[in-house]
């Protein structure tokens, strides 16, 4: 540290062989003034500055406060930081709620922390990088990073939106859907370090699946074999059956997968809110699975037989390596797992395509895929051409004459990523968010990962080799998982349950979803009176409306069942969140700002008082079907006693 011409304080920094200054030599404060004024900030601004330095950038930025929404500084070097504080006194900043620091963090550490304070899809889409030059000259990786840790936390949050809006009702109405199967087969916990120390090999149906599903036989009996219902082809074509069958997916389209195998003894893991014509009609063993599915933790827990939480992940993939993570498998083996368009191509040759079962494929060529329909045999060709100064891939799809429905084109937008050889190849939103989990994902794991995909995205963290050489170095003891799953089922089968406390807790369940009913119609009342107060309608007292406001959401917030509604208002959340006419503005008067959360209030009572009332019906349903199925079990039990 040395002192300014103007007397204040700069840093000298040793960097490639000379010299730098991380301020200016003269005047510091000017030149944070001038890099300011350059910024052309907008109100409400959420802005992430790169680089604390020794304060005076920000100093600036918090006079200029009153146009930024939250400030988060990110300090890459700890020992700037520790130098500013000597010279510094930032007390009255850290008393400050929108003004955040982040000191030392990168990598993983660097997105948990911008995850925190980045609180929605808006706030994330909208921050603005703010950085000087000399810190992206000699902190260029940091403010690499911090870019990328954005954007990773960006299409994150992008997945989880499409999946909310996507299937926000099935998430919620799924599991209940599904109790009696979730309350009648054994728990994830008999799998628990069943296979400790053994290799694991997850199967995916990425197109480099082509390049080796063909050695998967000699790793049958010495690696438990784990795979999603879209690999069930390829396998079978082998003549391998997994030891393991996921499924976590809770659309129709994942039944469509399964249909065809449903006469299959494969156990099958699930988590609650997989599509209900899946258990109901799938003939083979089932084991339920927690992954940080709240329905399904209430319900085992009332009858007396909680599950062992395994972490939320967005993929089938991404499941089965925490299954097999769960089970102490090592190496976890990963095959068929490019998480991108190798070869512009999304599947591997004998994998459920998203064409739907009914067409098959008949022909894939370089940038052309051919697909008949089963029934018609008309033909739909699929051409795909890539644009890397667009960042975009576009698929074209051409039906013969006598084809009724013709899709639109579908543009898929996508990053380049380092390959699995060193090359650059497409890959998805939803396909990056899976890479980016798995690089967590591994970078804190126990056990070793093996990518022997051959082909891809490179996934950092894991040991890349061929397939073939995994299966020698790895998969030479013989130990039948199959067959060790099946008798550890067998046993798990003669827990007992206790139905009768599960039907008190869903009456539970009822009677807070139709508390939360009443309480949303009150609130809707009161927030009507508050739009006619603020647009001159009526006359009201405006302190006793907003004391009424802040009982009912105080009343909603104590309703047990408000959790089971977060994501089914989630639809509704957004839209407030997102929509222009509800935003607040630097310019709006008090009335303006009255009636635009009056209106927002009313929107949210109205969705959260909807599928309130929504989930209090299916509940109802519930029970009857859970008494039904809880005098058979009576009626069982009884008769044995007598027989």
């Amino acid at each position: 540290m040395e002192p300014a011409k103007d007397g204040n304080y700069t840093v000298r920094i040793h960097a490639n062989g000379k010299n730098m200054y991380l301020h200016s030599k003269y005047n510091p404060i000017q030149e944070a003034i001038n890099w300011a004024e350059q910024l052309q900030l907008q109100d409400e601004k959420i802005c992430i500055q790169v680089g604390f330095g020794l304060g005076y950038h920000t100093a600036v930025l918090v006079e200029q406060i009153s146009c930024i929404s939250k400030l988060i500084v990110v300090e890459p070097n700890i020992k700037i930081f520790e130098a500013a504080l000597r010279v510094v006194d930032i007390s009255e900043w850290q008393n400050k709620k929108n003004i955040i620091f982040i000191v030392g963090c990168q990598g993983q550490a660097l997105f948990d922390k911008l995850m925190k304070y980045l609180q929605n899809y808006k706030e994330i889409k909208d921050a603005e990088i703010l950085e000087f030059k000399t810190y992206s000259t000699l902190f260029q990786n940091e403010v690499v990073d911090v870019y990328k840790q954005l954007k990773d936390l960006l299409h994150r949050q992008t997945v989880q939106i499409c999946t909310v809006l996507g299937f926000n009702k099935e998430w919620i109405y799924n599991p209940f859907k599904n109790i009696v199967p979730i309350v009648s087969n054994p728990g994830v916990n008999c799998l628990y370090q069943l296979f400790a120390g053994k290799p694991a090999i997850i199967v995916s149906g990425g197109p480099s699946l082509d390049k080796n599903i063909h050695l998967i036989k000699r790793a049958k009996g010495k690696a438990v074999i784990i795979a999603g219902a879209r690999t069930l082809p390829p396998l079978l074509k082998q003549g391998v059956k997994p030891d393991l069958l996921v499924s976590i997916d809770p659309g129709i389209a994942n039944f469509q997968l399964f249909h065809r195998y449903l006469q299959e003894d494969i156990p099958l893991v699930f988590n609650g809110q997989v599509h209900p014509m899946i258990l109901q009609y799938y003939e083979g063993p089932k084991i339920v699975g927690s992954f940080q599915n709240k329905v399904t933790h209430i319900f085992r827990t009332a009858i007396g037989q909680p599950l062992m939480e395994l972490p939320d992940t967005p993929s089938v993939a991404c499941c089965s390596a925490v299954l097999a993570e769960f089970m102490g498998c090592s190496p976890i083996i990963l095959i068929g797992q490019d998480l991108a368009y190798t070869g512009l191509k999304s599947h591997c040759s004998d994998a459920a395509h998203r064409l739907g079962e009914q067409w098959k494929l008949v022909d894939e060529r370089e940038n052309e895929t051919i697909y008949c329909h089963t029934d018609t045999k008309e033909i739909c060709r699929v051409k795909a051409n890539i644009f890397q100064t667009q960042k975009k891939i576009v698929y074209t799809y051409e039906f013969s004459e006598n084809s009724r429905k013709i899709p639109d084109e579908e543009i898929e937008y996508y990053e380049l990523v380092r390959g699995y050889d060193g090359d650059i190849v497409p890959t998805t939103h939803q396909l990056y968010t899976y890479l980016a989990w798995f690089k967590q994902i591994i970078a804190a794991a126990p056990v070793e990962y093996i990518n022997a995909t051959e082909g891809g995205a490179y996934i950092d963290g894991a040991t890349h080799i061929t397939f073939r050489q995994a299966i020698e170095e790895y998969c030479i003891e013989t130990f039948n998982p199959g067959e060790r799953v099946k008798e550890v089922l067998a046993r798990a089968t003669m827990e007992k349950h206790d139905y009768g406390n599960l039907l008190n807790e869903l009456s539970k369940i009822k009677n807070s979803l139709h508390n939360i009913e009443i309480l949303c119609e009150k609130g809707l009342q009161n927030a009507e009176r508050l739009f006619n107060y603020y647009t001159g309608k009526a006359h009201y007292n405006l302190k006793s409306l907003v004391e009424k406001s802040g009982r009912i959401d105080e009343q909603i917030g104590k309703e047990p069942a408000l959790s089971l509604l977060n994501i089914l208002a989630q639809p509704v959340l957004l839209r407030t969140e997102n929509m222009p006419e509800f935003q607040i503005r630097a310019e709006d008067d008090e009335k303006a700002k009255g009636r635009k959360n009056a209106e927002k209030s009313a929107l949210i009572y109205g969705g959260l008082g909807e599928a309130a009332k929504e989930l209090r019906e299916q509940v109802e349903h519930n029970i009857k079907e859970v008494e039904q199925e809880f005098y058979i079990k009576v009626f069982e039990c009884t008769f044995k006693i007598f027989s």
